[in-house]
C-alpha cells in the first residue's frame, strides 16, 4: 500500500517557479482532496485548488395517469446522488511538477479493475471502487453521530466541534478528464541539459482534472416511523448527519423517544400474545432443529409430542426418516408460515 499524502515541494527537485509556502501550509493543514483505491489501499492527495464541486440529487418517480383525474398518481422509486468535481494541480517547483504528473498517473490507474489469471484467460476479481474525501463537503457520514442534550452541547459548542474527519465516501468514478494545459501562458517546464538533443522530458506547470462520481452509501437513508432520518431498523443512527455531518439542534427529543419505546412494546406484545401451545405442522420440528434458534416471531412455537395412535406423530416420524442431513433442506426458514398471533389454522 502506497500513500502520497504529504506535501514537500522540494522532494524531487528544488528549482522554484513561484512562492509556494503559503499554499503548502494550507495543504498540510488539511485543505486537500484524497483518493483511496479500495482494492489496493493506495492513497493519493491533491491540494484543494477546487474550481467546481457540484452535487445532483435526482428523485425518480413513475406517473400513473388515471381516467377522470386531473393529476397523475406519482409513485416514488428512488433518489440518486451524483457528484462532479473539478480541481487544478499547480506546480511551484520542477520537483512538484514531476510529482504532480506521477499522482495523476496513479489516479488514472485507479480506474482499472483487479484481474486474476485463470488458465489462458483473465477474470475480474475486484471492481475499481474508490473513496473520495473533499474535506467536510464529501465524507462518510457513518463516522458522524448526533449528540443529545445529555452531553451539554449548546449551539455554539456544536459549531465549535464541527470538523471533517474519518474516511471518504465509497463510490465509482464514471469518467476523468485530464487537461495538461500545454498551450497558453501556463505551458511546461523542460527537463534536460539544454542544447541540441538535450531535452529529456516536459512537465506541465498546471494540470486540470474533471471527474464524475457516483456514491455508494454505506448507511441507512430515509425516514423511519418516529421521524428520524438515517436510523436503521436495528437502531443504527449512522446516517443521521448525512451528508455533511452538520448538527443544528439537540438530538434528544421526548416525542421521538416515546415513539421508539411504543414500537418496542408493540413488538413485544405480538410475541407475548401468540399461543405458546400451538403445535408446528407435521415435520417442522425436525426440519427446524438444525437451524435453531428460530427466527424472530417464531420463538414461542413448540412441537406437540406424538401420542399413541396420533396421526401427527406418525407424520413426524416419516418426516424425520426422510431427512438425512440438514443439507437436505436448502433453507428451512422459507417453509415457515407467516407469523400470526392466535391460531395457526392447521
Amino acid at each position: 500500500m502506497a500513500e502520497f499524502t504529504k506535501f514537500d515541494i522540494n522532494q524531487y527537485g528544488s528549482q522554484a517557479m513561484a512562492n509556494a509556502q503559503g499554499e503548502n501550509d494550507l495543504a498540510m493543514a488539511g485543505m486537500i482532496i484524497t483518493f483511496t483505491h479500495v482494492p489496493s489501499g493506495n492513497v493519493i492527495a491533491f491540494k484543494a485548488f477546487i474550481t467546481a464541486f457540484n452535487e445532483t440529487y435526482g428523485s425518480d418517480w413513475t406517473s400513473e395517469v388515471v381516467y377522470g383525474r386531473a393529476d397523475p398518481i406519482m409513485l416514488f422509486k428512488n433518489t440518486t446522488r451524483k457528484i462532479t468535481l473539478a480541481f487544478q494541480i499547480p506546480a511551484m517547483t520542477t520537483g512538484e511538477a514531476y510529482e504532480n504528473l506521477g499522482k495523476v498517473q496513479m489516479l488514472t490507474q485507479f480506474l482499472y479493475p483487479t484481474y486474476k489469471k485463470t488458465g489462458q484467460a483473465q477474470t475480474i476479481t475486484q471492481s475499481p471502487l474508490i473513496r473520495i474525501q473533499v474535506m467536510n463537503l464529501l465524507q462518510d457520514a457513518a463516522g458522524k453521530e448526533a449528540v443529545s442534550g445529555d452531553s451539554g452541547q449548546s449551539a455554539p459548542k456544536l459549531y465549535e466541534n464541527y470538523k471533517h474527519g474519518g474516511q471518504g465516501v465509497l463510490g465509482a468514478i464514471g469518467n476523468v478528464t485530464v487537461n495538461h494545459n500545454l498551450e497558453g501562458t501556463h505551458g511546461v517546464v523542460a527537463k534536460g541539459t539544454g542544447g541540441l538533443g538535450g531535452l529529456e522530458a516536459i512537465l506541465p506547470k498546471l494540470i486540470e482534472i474533471n471527474l464524475e462520481f457516483t456514491p455508494i452509501h454505506e448507511h441507512p437513508l430515509g425516514w423511519n416511523q418516529c421521524n428520524e432520518f438515517g436510523v436503521g431498523t436495528d437502531g443504527d443512527p449512522s446516517g443521521a448527519l448525512f451528508p455533511y455531518g452538520v448538527q443544528l439542534f439537540d438530538a434528544s427529543d421526548g416525542a421521538k423517544e416515546k415513539c421508539k419505546e411504543e414500537a418496542r412494546n408493540a413488538q413485544r406484545s405480538i410475541v407475548a400474545d401468540a399461543d405458546a401451545d400451538a403445535p408446528l405442522p407435521p415435520g417442522y420440528p425436525e426440519i427446524l432443529a438444525p437451524y435453531a434458534p428460530l427466527p424472530i416471531g417464531y420463538e414461542h412455537l413448540k412441537a406437540t409430542p406424538p401420542e399413541d395412535g396420533d396421526d401427527a406423530g406418525e407424520d413426524n416420524q416419516k418426516a424425520e426418516a426422510s431427512i438425512t442431513a440438514p443439507s437436505a433442506v436448502p433453507d428451512a426458514k422459507n417453509f415457515l408460515p407467516p407469523p400470526v398471533t392466535k391460531d395457526w389454522g392447521y
